[in-house]
């Protein structure tokens, strides 16, 4: 395994960076060089225009981790830095199986990193071009997956802005992982280019990038579409001489459907990459769960039903050309397809043989036939007949069926009940309702439908209608960490709270509902919920001046009044810090009044200015000591934490976001905690 020593051939601007790491660490007797003492970097296993990304080993905590190393354009301008870091907290916050974990972002001496999970094995593009094109079935399963992690980023209010095969890692047991959430955003927002970064790779742009616009949800739904596309075909859907053309098609024109480019795959599937990739955003699936929830859907049906509409290869036609429209066993003209024969001569010596002993044959079987047919009380076998294209076929001893009329089913969703039943039945559909209490859909309107809008059916299949209705739901008796219980409850046709953390109990596990596991209550109302921090509340309060609260130690909730609270602070530079900066903290009453107060001349334990903070540095705070006066009465106080420039202690920080905390006039509050009188017991 190669050491950063080692440079590997070809990589000379990553070799850069590494002698650059390799000089910060001269001066310490470590035999390879460590990122912040903690990170010892082993060898590069990738590279973009904006970072190198490196296999290393978290000596800390003892496991392997990628580190990504931001390039030196990146690395020097602070409004990105700063956007970098609140993405990577953000990106931090996912927690699905489905997405790779982000752990640390920092920076040391002037090399800016990002720590994330380490997965070996290949990422998808690898794997698009080595096998490519993909089962439709292992497709589905694959977009199913990704489209549900990516889903669990949109339900935060999270667009990943760039899903790409080269963005989903591949574990050696198949499993899939998206990564990168928020990276492209940050360069985005702080209007970086340069050369070899595209932000948003052109292939994988919705129009909507492509022509400069805001990415949204839809956006990663239709770039979910094009890696769907590409799995399915082996090529992506679009392409030119330049970035500039291809993005050009993008805008103004619409893919060959992918059931031409690759005939094995059934129209209902391809009718779901369509509707992903649908030009207008409003005509895509909303959310990419929605994504999942059609795929979903597809592969129930699909393993209910064999699908009556695959195509058979031509082989005097290429296989990405399109069938000819008038081709038998077509949507416009269905019926079963004549089988092609290969080019050559039509009629030789040998097929004139075969042809006349094969009649002769069974010319002497219909007596035998009509027989048995009699016996089974079955109507007459007729004599061969003239098929559609001419040539001689033979009926079989069942009376023929009529070919299955397939309907694409359409999309109802938001409709009326009985608007929805007139639509449905028009296409030739059978309905049923089902009334579901729903609080985000009018009383009386199709919530969804099963099966789902853009999947092909045999016409008299009936359509599921989720009719959204009034009524109570009873609060579910969720455990787990946050998003685990928020689904639940969103399920429940409640409304999650947002988060709010109380000290004790197991780090980012619920500890509370509010109303509690089994109250009725009417649909859409709020649940809060409280999710339990250990001795370490999390924080992510975003001060003025790249002055960042990370968290704050407190070692109980519950006091006797005499006693002394006391808290630290844990702070983070994430950029230059310009100004000098105290810490303060405040414990007041319920009605507002202050019962004790402590201020520190400096927020870092080690006492220096803030000006002196390098960037990505985070260090502890000096204690804050709040003696509690023993005339206090009992009852629930509240703390707070503010920051003040030295030298004008009046003059609080602004806050530009609360993270975890509530906020209220440049103030973030720490906890609620709980004083009792010195004769009362202390849990």
């Amino acid at each position: 395994m190669p050491a950063c020593g080692l440079a590997p051939a070809g990589l000379s601007r990553s070799w850069s960076t590494c002698s650059r790491i390799a000089r910060m660490t001269e001066d310490t007797a470590l035999p390879e060089p460590l990122l912040n003492r903690r990170y010892r970097l082993d060898e590069v296993v990738g590279q973009g225009g904006m970072a190198v990304v490196w296999r290393a080993e978290d000596t800390l905590l003892g496991r392997m981790v990628a580190i990504k190393v931001l390039r030196d354009q990146f690395a020097s301008d602070p409004e990105f830095l700063s956007r970098f870091r609140t993405e990577a907290r953000t990106a931090a916050a996912l927690n699905d199986p489905g997405v790779v974990s982000v752990y640390d972002v920092g920076e040391d001496k002037g090399v800016h990193f990002l720590v994330m999970e380490y997965v070996p094995g290949q990422d998808l593009k690898q794997v698009i071009r080595a096998e490519a094109p993909l089962d439709p079935g292992r497709t589905v399963r694959i977009a199913t997956a990704l489209a549900r992690a990516v889903g669990q980023a949109h339900a935060i209010g999270m667009v990943h802005r760039d899903i790409k095969p080269q963005n989903v890692l591949v574990t050696p047991d198949g499993r899939m992982k998206v990564a990168d959430f928020g990276i492209a955003r940050a360069v985005a927002s702080a209007g970086m280019t340069a050369p070899g970064v595209v932000m948003g790779t052109v292939h994988y742009l919705a129009p909507e990038q492509a022509s400069g616009q805001t990415a949204t949800f839809a956006s990663d739904v239709y770039s979910l579409g094009v890696v769907m596309y590409e799995m399915l075909t082996g090529r992506v859907p679009f392409t030119a001489e330049s970035g500039v053309g291809v993005a050009l098609k993008i805008i103004n024109e619409t893919p060959v459907p992918v059931d031409h480019v690759n005939p094995r795959v059934p129209t209902a599937l391809s009718n779901i990459v369509a509707r992903a990739m649908a030009r207008e955003p409003a005509a895509r699936y909303p959310t990419a769960t929605a994504l999942a929830e059609a795929l979903e859907g597809y592969l129930r049906w699909s393993d209910q039903h064999t699908v009556p509409n695959f195509r058979g290869v031509d082989p005097r036609r290429p296989a990405a050309a399109p069938p000819p429209a008038s081709e038998p066993g077509s949507e416009a003209h269905p019926g079963p397809a004549v089988p092609q024969t290969a080019v050559g001569p039509l009629f030789d010596s040998t097929g004139l043989m075969l042809g006349f002993v094969a009649l002769v044959a069974l010319a002497m079987l219909i007596p035998l036939w009509s027989v048995v047919a009699d016996r089974l009380g079955a109507a007459p076998v007729r004599g061969p007949e003239a098929g559609p294209s001419g040539v001689g076929t033979v009926a079989t001893g069942t009376p023929t069926e009529p070919p299955a009329t397939l309907v694409l089913v359409p999309d109802v969703s938001r409709l009326t009940a009985d608007d929805a039943k007139r639509r449905l039945e028009a296409e030739g559909l059978g309905v049923t309702t089902e009334d579901v209490p729903d609080a985000t859909v009018e009383v009386g309107r199709v919530i969804r439908h099963i099966p789902a809008a853009g999947e092909t059916v045999p016409a008299g299949t009936v359509v599921n209608l989720l009719v959204s209705a009034e009524g109570i739901t009873v609060v579910p008796d969720a455990a787990g960490d946050y998003q685990t219980v928020a689904d639940a409850i969103t399920r429940a046709g409640l409304v999650p709270g947002s988060p709010r953390y109380q000290w004790g109990g197991t780090p980012g596990q619920v500890i509370q509902l509010a109303p509690g596991p089994g109250q009725r209550m009417p649909y859409g109302a709020t649940v809060e919920i409280t999710v339990g921090s250990g001795s370490r509340l999390a924080m992510g309060v975003d001060f003025d001046d790249n002055v960042f609260l990370s968290a704050v130690d407190l070692d109980r909730a519950v006091f006797t009044a005499g006693e002394t609270v006391t808290l630290v602070p844990h702070w983070e530079a994430v950029g230059p810090i310009a100004g000098e900066y105290g810490a303060r903290a405040v414990l007041r009453a319920a009605d507002g009044i202050v019962i004790s107060q402590d201020e520190n001349p400096a927020l870092g334990g080690d006492g220096r200015s803030t000006t002196a903070w390098a960037a990505g540095e985070s260090l502890a705070g000096q204690p804050l000591d709040l003696p509690i006066p023993p005339s206090t009465p009992a009852g629930s106080y509240s703390l707070w934490v503010d920051v003040f420039r030295i030298g004008n202690p009046g003059e609080r920080l602004p806050v530009r976001g609360g993270g975890a905390a509530r906020v209220a006039d440049n103030q973030a509050e720490v906890l609620a905690i709980e004083i009792k009188t010195a004769d009362a017991p202390v849990p």
